[in-house]
C-alpha cells in the first residue's frame, strides 16, 4: 500500500489600518512528525490549535520540528469545505503583533507539534501595528 502524504496550501494577508499592504499563498510541506499528531487527531485525543511565524528562511525539511524565534496564536475556527480537506483560519492582530523579520509559518497541534510550515517567497517585516490573517487547508 502506498501512502500519500497531506498535501497543504497556505494564503495570508497582511494590513495596516484596514489597507493591504501584500498577500501571498503558497503550498507547504506537512512534516514529518505530523503523522503522529495527525493518528492523535483521527483518535480524537488531539486537535489542530495555533499557528505561528518565526524567523528561519531555510527551505522546509520533513525533520523539521520547529519554528525559530516563533510567536504562537490560536487557531480561530476550523471547517471542512470538502471530502479530505481541513481549513483552518487564523489572525494575528496589530496590537499584538511582534517586531520581527518573518521567514516562515507553521501549524502546531494541541501539543506544540509542528504539523506543517511554510517559508515566504520574501521575509517579510513585521511590527505593532500591521495585521495578519488567512487560512491554512491540509487535503488528505
Amino acid at each position: 500500500m502506498i501512502v500519500r502524504r497531506p498535501t497543504g496550501l497556505v494564503y495570508w494577508r497582511a494590513y495596516r489600518a484596514g489597507q493591504l499592504l501584500w498577500s501571498e499563498r503558497g503550498s507547504n510541506l506537512v512534516v514529518d512528525a505530523a503523522a503522529g499528531s495527525l493518528a492523535r487527531i483521527a483518535a480524537g485525543v488531539g486537535s489542530v490549535t495555533s499557528i505561528a511565524i518565526g524567523t528561519n528562511g531555510t527551505a522546509p525539511a520533513g525533520g523539521d520540528t520547529a519554528l525559530t524565534a516563533s510567536f504562537v496564536r490560536p487557531i480561530l475556527s476550523a471547517q471542512s469545505p470538502s471530502t479530505g480537506v481541513a481549513r483552518f483560519n487564523w489572525r494575528i492582530f496589530a496590537a499584538e503583533m511582534p517586531t520581527m523579520t518573518a521567514r516562515e509559518i507553521g501549524l502546531l497541534d494541541d501539543q506544540g507539534t509542528l504539523i506543517a510550515r511554510k517559508v515566504w517567497s520574501t521575509p517579510q517585516s513585521l511590527e505593532l501595528g500591521i495585521e495578519l490573517d488567512g487560512d491554512w487547508s491540509l487535503t488528505f
